[in-house]
């Protein structure tokens, strides 16, 4: 799984993840910090990864009433799916 971990994250979790096999990059080391929301997401979506960060506002609109934590993509047509409807 391709995953980018955002800034407001700590590094750890970028260790973390990668002891765990999972190919990870993170907004710091890539020199992406203080991109701005926008720039940041059509990155992740070029690169076809899955984004990890505590940023609310990074949440799609129709999905900000959902609880933190609550986990979504986007599928392959550009609408967001909630992982748990995912098989």
């Amino acid at each position: 799984m391709r995953i980018k971990v955002d800034e407001d994250l700590p590094i750890a979790v970028a260790i973390l993840l990668r002891e765990h096999n999972y190919q990870v990059e993170s907004v710091s080391d890539q020199g992406m910090s203080g991109w701005k929301d926008p720039a940041l997401w059509q990155a992740v979506q070029n690169e076809a990864r899955f984004l990890i960060t505590a940023d609310k506002a990074q949440r799609p609109r129709r999905s900000r009433h959902l609880p933190p934590g609550e986990r979504y993509r986007t599928g392959s047509g550009g609408e967001e799916v909630n992982v748990d409807e995912v098989s």
